[in-house]
């Protein structure tokens, strides 16, 4: 079994389809995180204008 898609496919094994669906949504949740702490960090001084 994949690593990535385990944690998807063991809520729906067990029929609970709305837990997956959490745990993706917190997943991308982290990652958009991540990527928009990564890109903050090359430029601190920039406040959108």
């Amino acid at each position: 079994m994949d690593p990535d898609t385990f944690v998807l496919t063991l809520p729906i094994a067990f029929g609970h389809p709305w837990l997956a669906l959490a745990v993706f949504i917190g997943g991308l949740s982290a990652a958009t995180g991540m990527v928009i702490v990564e890109v903050g960090g090359h430029y601190p001084n920039y406040h959108g204008q």
